[in-house]
């Protein structure tokens, strides 16, 4: 069984050197950005296979997690609007529609870790 592939996106070091390193413990293949544009650089230049999901950062300098939904939404290669979106927020509002229904799944901040595993398995295993 080939090794599954995330992109994490995240823009607090801390936690995404964190979830790297969980992530991998797991048997994930990992590449990790800190914004929505650096991400979309990565993906559009073909820099690594397509990832099997996305965990993207709701809130992120350059570009944040709604700019980055929209863009691979609209973008000229479907494949990118397929991957399925791991949504993960600090925020306590309710998300709006539009983003539920483009996302496989909305975590908050902490992320509770067995939620994600969860979540992984229902998605790319």
């Amino acid at each position: 069984m080939s090794r599954k592939i995330i992109l994490l996106v995240e823009d607090d070091i801390d936690i995404r050197e964190n979830m790297v390193m969980i992530l991998e413990d797991e048997g994930y293949q990992v590449y990790e950005t800190q914004d929505g544009a650096e991400a979309m650089i990565i993906l559009e230049n073909n820099k690594l296979e397509a990832p099997d999901v996305i965990i993207l950062d709701l809130f992120m300098p350059v570009m944040n997690g709604r700019e980055f939904l929209e863009v691979i939404s609209k973008h000229t290669n479907e494949k990118l609007g397929k991957i399925p979106v791991i949504l993960v927020t600090a925020s306590e509002q309710n998300m709006r529609q539009d983003l539920e229904e483009r996302t496989a799944a909305v975590l908050r901040k902490p992320i509770q870790i067995e939620d994600l595993f969860d979540i992984l398995k229902s998605i790319v295993n």
